[in-house]
């Protein structure tokens, strides 16, 4: 499943084997009652003595906890190892150097391994960034590149794209499963669009002014969208890539759903984006994989949520 950092437990259990005996053996405490002292009162060679009339032997066959540990178990809470990051908050310095790239800047203040990944480019951090602690600064950076901090199942920090249920068209996993959709609606729609290059030289913007729709600026109040991309060369360009980028967002759904799957659900991770089909239904949905369950049972299903982009 991934490297954890342990963050607490409950102090443990053991379970201690008893035999019975025909010993007379001395005991320093009487205990009467229950046949099976508790593991914590008696110290391992305390015993349960019966007749006490005669003094104070253990009477004939009654159990005696040898000492012996049967079995063992401590229950613990984990964090992934962004925990780290909240716990060294403090950093110096706390703004980046001059000529800070945000790759750079992420291996300066991970206290782990740092992955770079395929799908998220490297941009320059501006020289007016100032980072509040060293988790806040972590997220800062991977915003600045377009994406959001995710941690492999190798335990290092990398950077994967953000909102991939609205933008990506190219699924990496195609899978079947039991979907089960929730009736919850939420307003994560986007009517405004700013599309740029890397270095802001293009630059344009796009906006739902149709009034006659509830989501339109006007009416439910702008809520922007940001796409940076080299393949806006021109002010065209810029401008056709707001305009396409407006439209798909407006088609997309937000709507999370619980699919059940089989083992190939352990494959998946945070941030990845594919189908799954429901065979008893032959509905479909693309989404963003946003929460993984695993359950003891080995049996059991693996539990995913998804951030549905589109239904058919």
């Amino acid at each position: 499943m991934g490297v954890f950092r342990i963050t607490g437990n409950d102090g443990g259990r053991e379970s201690y084997r008893w035999e019975r005996t025909s010993a007379l053996v001395d005991a320093p405490y009487a205990y009467v009652g229950d046949m099976y002292p508790p593991d914590d009162l008696f110290p391992t060679d305390d015993v349960y003595l019966g007749d006490t009339s005669g003094g104070p032997f253990l009477s004939t066959s009654e159990p005696v906890r040898t000492g012996q540990v049967m079995d063992w178990e401590v229950s613990v809470d984990v964090a992934d190892r962004l925990r780290m990051l909240q716990r060294a908050k403090i950093m110096s310095p706390a703004s980046p150097p001059f000529g800070s790239s945000v790759y750079s800047e992420l291996q300066r203040l991970v206290l782990f391994p740092l992955e770079r990944s395929a799908s998220v480019g490297d941009v320059s951090v501006p020289a007016a960034t100032v980072y509040d602690d060293r988790r806040a600064a972590v997220s800062v950076l991977a915003e600045l590149a377009g994406g959001k901090p995710r941690i492999t199942r190798q335990g290092a920090l990398t950077v994967r794209p953000a909102d991939r249920w609205l933008t990506e068209t190219v699924v990496e996993f195609d899978l079947d499963g039991v979907i089960s959709f929730s009736a919850s609606q939420t307003d994560e729609f986007y009517n405004f669009v700013w599309a740029h290059s890397p270095n802001g030289d293009f630059s344009a913007f796009a906006s739902l002014d149709d009034d006659t729709d509830p989501r339109s600026v006007n009416r439910a109040g702008m809520s922007s969208y940001e796409h940076a991309s080299p393949v806006y060369t021109s002010t065209l360009a810029a401008e056709a890539g707001a305009r396409t980028i407006l439209s798909r967002l407006l088609n997309r759904r937000s709507r999370t759903v619980t699919v059940e799957m089989d083992a190939r659900g352990l494959l998946l991770d945070l941030s990845d984006f594919g189908r799954v089909t429901d065979p008893a239904t032959g509905r479909s949905v693309l989404g963003e994989v946003s929460g993984i369950r695993v359950s003891h049972d080995p049996t059991a299903p693996v539990v995913v949520s998804l951030i549905v982009a589109e239904e058919s």
